[in-house]
């Protein structure tokens, strides 16, 4: 069997799980609590696998070895891991099924060490169990929180890491599978590993200015304008130094465009599921 069967097969059972909680439980906070696992896992990942080198993944779909390792890690941080969480936040399940998805997750990872299609280096399985016996339960609390609008401060960090979780997956699609652009901090030998990197910090800064402007002023055309320009000015610079590449050049200049459109877009979806969730409604309301 291809190494990338395998991990097909997790994707699209953890997308079939994904689509029978949300038609079980019939909340859009379904989907908003899966991304902001994703985001908090892209964070881990970056950490741990990006920054530490922890594990490598082997699908073979990409000819770089590192690119092709980032694509096993997103079946992983973006659809199995994540949507297991939300699973099991999402509903108040007992002790036996938290500690079951515990158990699932150590024979997964170990099966796919033993196929050969996912190698560790100074990770250990037991180390994943220990973090999602700690993620279950404050999982839990988190969608908990959500569901009854408890703190601004908790929609505000969920909707920095909806939105980084987005950005990061469609730039690394662009940079990485389609080569439009490429980052060169120059911290990593690695060509691929350093581009992840750089984009990695890059896509928190814009994540950051998205969301005070989704969170605060959505609907202030003039401020995400203003944003977009601000951000395209980072980008200049930093393609003036040669940091940030793209192919062609011509294209850096659509991205005040794209960066409006997301802004639009993102704040659009997040203010018509989310409505409960505007600075507004906490600051004039005893929430």
């Amino acid at each position: 069997m291809q190494n990338w069967l395998w991990f097909l097969l997790l994707t699209i059972l953890s997308l079939s799980l994904f689509f029978y909680n949300y038609h079980k439980i019939k909340s859009p906070h379904v989907l908003l609590f899966w991304l902001f696992i994703s985001g908090l896992s892209y964070l881990l990942e970056l950490i741990i696998f990006v920054v530490f080198d922890s594990y490598s993944y082997h699908p073979h779909v990409f000819a770089d070895s590192f690119n092709d390792s980032v694509l096993g890690a997103i079946t992983s941080q973006a659809f199995s891991v994540p949507i297991a969480l939300t699973f099991i936040s999402s509903s108040d399940y007992r002790l036996r099924w938290k500690a079951g998805l515990v158990v699932v997750f150590f024979l997964i990872e170990q099966f796919f060490l033993y196929l050969g299609v996912y190698q560790h280096f100074w990770w250990r399985t037991w180390y994943t169990a220990i973090i999602l016996t700690i993620a279950i339960p404050l999982g839990r609390k988190w969608y908990i929180s959500l569901e009854q609008a408890r703190s601004p401060r908790l929609y505000f960090i969920t909707l920095f890491f909806v939105i980084y979780t987005i950005l990061a997956s469609l730039v690394w699609g662009l940079s990485s599978i389609l080569n439009l652009l490429t980052m060169h901090p120059g911290w990593f030998d690695e060509t691929s590993r350093d581009n992840v990197f750089g984009f990695s910090i890059y896509l928190w800064i814009a994540a950051a200015f998205y969301t005070c402007v989704i969170f605060y002023q959505y609907g202030n055309i003039m401020l995400m304008v203003g944003t977009a320009l601000f951000l395209f000015l980072m980008e200049r610079t930093m393609t003036s130094t040669g940091l940030l590449i793209f192919h062609p050049q011509w294209l850096i200049y659509l991205t005040p465009f794209v960066h409006v459109i997301n802004m639009r877009l993102m704040g659009g979806i997040y203010k018509k599921y989310f409505p409960s969730f505007a600075f507004w409604h906490f600051k004039n309301s005893s929430v």
